[in-house]
């Protein structure tokens, strides 16, 4: 049996980078590098997962290969 993490490949408090794209006129007219933390995972069996990424005060859904580790999250030590 796989446990539940093993579905994902980022956890939640994890510092990730995505490409924002700004679409124009049938052509990509600019794009932004975004940085946030993941705060909500969703598995997808056919697609890839999605995660939701706090930035600043916005959220985006953002699928798992379209995003890119800068941090993994420190788990605190057990007492």
């Amino acid at each position: 049996m796989i446990k539940k993490d093993e579905h994902y490949k980022y956890q939640i408090g994890d510092l990730v980078e995505f490409s924002e794209y700004e679409f124009f006129d049938e052509y990509y007219n600019s794009f932004e590098r975004r940085v946030g933390i993941v705060i909500k995972r969703e598995f997808r069996y056919v697609d890839a997962n999605q995660y939701k990424i706090k930035v600043d005060e916005k959220n985006y859904w953002i699928d798992e290969d379209k995003l890119t580790i800068l941090s993994k999250a420190v788990k605190a030590p057990a007492k």
